[in-house]
């Protein structure tokens, strides 16, 4: 079956118009685990479109598994591994696949600590706030002046030197260099705080993928034997091949150095450290000018830079590429480390009103919802928020964790 049938058969199946060997064999593609990214998809698109969670119970929720459970059992071979001990999208996959046909979806949450269950009464909110819907990005040029990218139309919007700078129709940048030219000049791309994800293609055709609140100061063309960019705050890079030049990420004392690989750096100041994840290919880690400390990651590897230098051997990045790839995802994180990170992306103040909560966190949603919607993901601890409008640091909103 070709996932373009598997989807018309989930259309299907959500209409109610399949055949009982057409369902077993639905039942049967999802406890093994295929097409994982279309059914994910089809979820969330009902989640936050249908979701209808006033009358939600503990109780209905229990039910409502146990009858998911023993149905798709029913339906699976015999030496498949127990579906209840699947990923938690392949769970989440089939109770909302089960729970169309009766016009309602079920909100999950992964496993690993608790599952979610969304609260009967609304966070307290005098004002939500929305995801991101634009890019706010500034461009600084060599000179210094400065180009709004968002009032910026699709086209060249900068030439320096014998660069053309072009902003394509879906947003992102692209360097163009007409013609080699020896000069050395820098421009700088900043991401703020409450912005989309920007992405940008360097002159010598490598990407990147900024986070919100982050910069990338680099040279307009690489005219030199190594080609240095700078980083502050999160950026995913895919270096273009050049074994002829180097490719190195500055982050304050660390840098990380590459041919030609997938990577991506954490190394936000109100973290703890800088922290390198490789995808592919191979990066040397280096701290300060001593190489004594350097480390050379493998592919499924994590280098964290602070006091020490901590090698992970089986880092999760799924989790650390979350971001580029539109969700918040937790793995037992606590209500600091969530709150950080939504800081950036909803551009809100966080204030503690209380000592935080010991619970921890794990789970993912998309990072399209808007704030209120995360905070219902989170209600189910004891950390209950108020959020205030224009309360915070320069009007801002304002974020309190009460008691």
């Amino acid at each position: 079956m070709s996932e373009k049938q598997f989807q018309e058969l989930l259309e299907r199946y959500k209409q109610q118009n399949v055949s009982i060997e057409e369902k077993e064999i639905l039942f049967q593609a999802i406890a093994r685990g295929e097409y994982e990214p279309a059914t994910e998809s089809a979820i969330w698109n009902e989640l936050l479109v249908n979701t209808n969670t006033e009358s939600w119970t503990t109780e209905r929720e229990e039910r409502i598994l146990s009858k998911l459970l023993n149905e798709t059992k029913a339906q699976a071979p015999a030496k498949l591994v127990p579906f209840y001990r699947r990923k938690f999208f392949r769970i989440a996959a089939a109770a909302c696949i089960l729970l169309f046909a009766g016009g309602i979806a079920l909100h999950y949450y992964s496993g690993i600590d608790k599952r979610v269950t969304i609260a009967q009464t609304p966070v307290s909110i005098s004002a939500d706030v929305a995801a991101p819907q634009s890019y706010n990005a500034r461009l600084t040029l060599a000179d210094g002046s400065v180009v709004m990218l968002d009032s910026a139309g699709a086209g060249t919007v900068a030439v320096q030197g014998k660069t053309n700078v072009i902003k394509k129709e879906d947003g992102s940048i692209l360097y163009n260099e007409t013609s080699f030219s020896p000069d050395i000049a820098y421009n700088t791309l900043a991401a703020p705080r409450g912005g989309k994800v920007v992405t940008i293609t360097l002159s010598d055709g490598t990407k990147v993928w900024l986070n919100s609140e982050s910069t990338l100061r680099y040279p307009i063309n690489f005219s030199s034997n190594v080609r240095k960019v700078e980083l502050t705050g999160e950026g995913y890079f895919e270096v273009a091949k050049n074994p002829s030049k180097q490719f190195i990420v500055k982050t304050g004392d660390v840098e990380t150095a590459v041919l030609g690989t997938r990577f991506n750096v954490n190394s936000y100041a109100d973290e703890a450290g800088i922290r390198v994840s490789l995808l592919e290919g191979s990066v040397k880690v280096t701290n300060g000018s001593s190489t004594a400390d350097s480390k050379i990651l493998k592919p499924g590897q994590q280098v964290k830079v602070d006091q020490t230098t901590e090698m992970i051997a089986n880092a999760d990045m799924e989790q650390v590429l979350a971001w580029k790839n539109g969700y918040f995802q937790f793995n037992s994180a606590a209500i600091t480390t969530v709150m950080r990170e939504a800081a950036r992306w909803y551009d809100i103040d966080v204030e503690y009103s209380s000592k935080a909560s010991n619970d921890t966190f794990s789970g993912k949603i998309p990072r399209s919802v808007n704030l209120s919607r995360l905070l219902k993901w989170l209600e189910w601890s004891d950390v209950h928020f108020r959020l205030e409008k224009g309360t915070g640091k320069n009007g801002t909103n304002k974020l309190v964790i009460l008691p």
